[in-house]
């Protein structure tokens, strides 16, 4: 299993990745667009927290 970092903004992502999290993952449901999040190169972009289950079952089925 890997360790996560979600969050909204391009901050919470750098700060998973200076953490060295396995996973960023950008979401949309903040004050910033998909396409802001997307420069600070997160491994995935959702828009509704649902979609975590999703990338959760897939990395956990992948190992």
């Amino acid at each position: 299993m890997g360790m996560y970092q979600g969050g909204d903004s391009v901050v919470d992502i750098e700060e998973g990745k200076n953490a060295k999290v396995k996973y960023s993952i950008g979401i949309t449901t903040g004050a910033q667009s998909a396409a802001i999040l997307s420069t600070a190169t997160p491994d995935y972009i959702i828009h509704h927290l649902r979609d975590l289950i999703e990338i959760i079952d897939f990395v956990n089925n992948t190992l």
